[in-house]
């Protein structure tokens, strides 16, 4: 009886750690494909191809830019967020544009 419940215990940890390691591997996969979209909007935005809002099926994105005094840059600030597991995930890429682009 004892050893029932011990390896039952064990099995129940087992499970608990694969499920965590599944999650895991989850989280990780869903923030190297928002930065695959994310350098993909920045690239689109660069080229003139995007506005500075948007959504699709799985990320929302919004650009924000702020002009730099005695220069003919803008700092560009883009935010990639989506859900994951009803909590709001989001990544940020900033980079430096030539006046004139969005």
């Amino acid at each position: 009886m004892i050893t029932v419940a011990v390896l039952s215990l064990g099995l129940v940890i087992i499970i608990h750690s694969f499920i965590s390691c599944l999650n895991g591997t989850k989280a990780i996969v869903n923030y190297i494909d928002a930065g695959f979209y994310l350098e993909r909007k920045m690239w689109d935005i660069e080229n003139g191809l995007e506005d500075t809002y948007g959504e699709d099926e799985k990320y929302k994105w919004k650009l924000d830019t702020n002009i730099i005094e005695d220069t003919n840059l803008s700092e560009a600030v883009l935010i990639v967020s989506w859900d994951q597991n009803k909590v709001e995930k989001k990544l940020t890429l900033t980079t430096y544009l030539k006046e004139g682009t969005k």
